[in-house]
């Protein structure tokens, strides 16, 4: 009786174990997505803002420090800056220059994270029609983290799935628990969404308690057979 016991104590922390590790894992994980993307939201935000109303140069570079690195502001600031009355603005154009792409924030769009560096891309189809055409082609927002901050490095195009280097990434669809709906209102989120979140987060967790329950099986077959 008292071996029984021992085995069924034993079986019992290898469950706490396993399902304490899936936890310790999955929540820095889904975290950090919803840093990372919530930064690049408000970068959004901060860009349009600049549409509004003419401001001080160093206003504008006030505005976007927070979210882009100072080399970037720069560029920026070059290409889509323009003068009015000893002031800036930032004019709207079907083809904005460094500017955070439209994302749909759905399945679509994803976020890869490596070591201290992370991007967000989505593939757009080619247009034909209006007044904007464009080729079949990926939209990515290049970020790094420096003194614990994310901050945006670059923003590209390309024919190309883009990539950080030639580590493994964490690579994750967007899923509707790591949007800012305060950020994004009025996206629409899909049950696709739901639904995929859904499986990952379930498929997961159904993996850890299968490998429990093998293991304690095993267990119970070696005592008593």
């Amino acid at each position: 009786m008292g071996q029984v016991r021992m085995k069924v104590l034993f079986m019992f922390f290898i469950f706490l174990f396993s399902l304490s590790q899936h936890v310790a894992a999955e929540e820095p994980n889904e975290k950090l997505q919803s840093d990372i993307l919530s930064h690049v939201q408000n970068a959004f935000e901060a860009q349009v803002s600049l549409t509004e109303e003419p401001r001080s140069k160093e206003e504008i570079e006030r505005i976007l420090e927070e979210y882009f690195f100072d080399s970037f502001i720069k560029v920026y600031l070059k290409e889509n800056v323009e003068s009015v009355n000893n002031q800036y603005i930032v004019y709207g154009t079907d083809f904005p220059k460094n500017t955070i792409p439209f994302f749909q924030y759905s399945e679509e769009t994803v976020i890869e994270i490596v070591d201290e560096q992370a991007m967000i891309y989505e593939y757009f189809e080619a247009n034909n029609e209006g007044p904007v055409s464009y080729e079949d082609h990926y939209e990515v927002v290049f970020l790094k983290k420096t003194n614990n901050n994310w901050k945006i490095s670059s923003i590209e195009d390309d024919v190309n799935k883009p990539f950080l280097n030639n580590k493994p990434v964490q690579s994750n669809m967007v899923t509707q628990d790591l949007i800012d709906t305060n950020v994004v209102n009025g996206l629409s989120t899909s049950e696709a969404i739901e639904f995929n979140h859904f499986n990952l987060t379930n498929a997961t967790q159904g993996i850890s308690f299968l490998s429990t329950y093998l293991l304690s099986k095993n267990l119970i077959n070696d005592f008593y057979f």
